[in-house]
């Protein structure tokens, strides 16, 4: 029987990128890291917020922080739907 190396390959790759985006999905609905994240954009801010207007270092370091956690977000969102992209990949080439 000949194996489709590139098939297997494929397979293999999207059963762990399914895998992940599980992993990740579970993560970001725990109750305390979805807190976590959403107190730390509070936090952010409202230290933005209390900035002075003169304060250019606190309103950019207040600003870098929201802008990674949104960063950091927008990455686990993206991992999740290409773990069920591969997911759906699975079970094509497994019917």
């Amino acid at each position: 029987m000949k194996v489709d190396r590139d098939k297997t390959a494929r397979l293999d790759r999207a059963s762990q990128t399914a895998m992940q985006g599980e992993r990740f999905r579970m993560f970001l609905s725990d109750p305390g890291i979805v807190a976590f994240f959403d107190a730390y954009e509070k936090d952010a801010m409202s230290a933005l917020l209390k900035c002075q207007p003169t304060d250019d270092d606190g309103r950019r370091a207040a600003a870098l922080k929201i802008n990674a956690m949104r960063d950091l977000r927008s990455f686990l969102s993206a991992a999740i739907a290409s773990g069920d992209q591969a997911s759906e990949t699975l079970k094509r080439e497994n019917t």
